[in-house]
């Protein structure tokens, strides 16, 4: 039991730092989606969606399904940021 205590207060304190990061990445997302809005540019760009997909896919290949089931909610949440 106390191994998974200690695997319990590891995952706790990975989602604390992955929780930070998502507030960051939805700042960003909502501050680049303002300055297309402002520029007149379309705000999806499937290329770029795509290359994230490829790069994150390639950085954790054991957990490939698992990730872009993950990253397409990420997408799907950044654009309703308006």
């Amino acid at each position: 039991m106390e191994e998974i205590e200690l695997l319990r207060k590891e995952i706790d304190r990975i989602d604390t730092e992955l929780t930070a990061l998502l507030c960051e990445r939805f700042d960003a997302a909502r501050e680049i989606g303002a300055l297309k809005r402002a520029a007149g540019i379309e705000r999806y760009d499937p290329a770029r969606e795509r290359a994230i997909m490829e790069a994150t896919e390639a950085a954790c290949n054991r957990y490939r399904a698992q990730l872009r089931r993950v990253y397409q909610e990420i997408f799907a949440v950044s654009k309703t940021l308006d």
